[in-house]
């Protein structure tokens, strides 16, 4: 008679793990619900040194770019992380650094959910340090940036 309470709260585990995972949100459909958002404002910088922080969550920003050169955001990571870096103008993210050494950029290709909106979206496996993103130059004056988990994250 022992063994039949011990599955049912075996199972009662394994159900609430999944009704974990099935109310985690798509980091790819979150991205298109948030295009409409302008989200924090910012202007990058003229220099690396003087990037200011693009931060890493669920809140997407609008950066001013620096006409007809390079502009600089900077994101802290203190712990290893994949994230997905989306962008609302393609071939505007143009490089990466950690701690100033420069970085190979990853191939970028458009958000599978909304491609129209996202145009280019990148994969990126983030070490702990003060990583720098390169913006243009750009045609545009501006561009809509998401830096997220790569992980789904809670339904909202």
């Amino acid at each position: 008679m022992r063994p039949l309470p011990l599955l049912l709260i075996a199972l009662a585990a394994c159900t609430d793990k999944a009704d974990d995972s099935a109310t985690l949100e798509d980091p790819a459909e979150h991205a298109c619900e948030q295009r409409s958002q302008t989200g924090t404002a910012l202007t990058a910088a003229n220099a690396p040194e003087d990037a200011p922080a693009l931060a890493l969550g669920e809140t997407p920003a609008t950066a001013s770019l620096v006409p007809g050169s390079p502009g600089y955001l900077s994101v802290e990571v203190t712990e290893e992380q994949a994230a997905l870096l989306f962008a609302g103008t393609a071939d505007v993210v143009v490089g990466l650094a950690l701690d100033g050494v420069a970085q190979t950029l990853p191939q970028g290709s458009p958000n599978s959910t909304c491609p129209e909106d996202i145009p280019e979206h990148f994969d990126l496996d983030l070490d702990p340090g003060t990583w720098t993103i390169t913006l243009g130059p750009a045609a545009t004056d501006s561009v809509w940036l998401l830096l997220m988990p790569a992980e789904g994250h809670g339904d909202h």
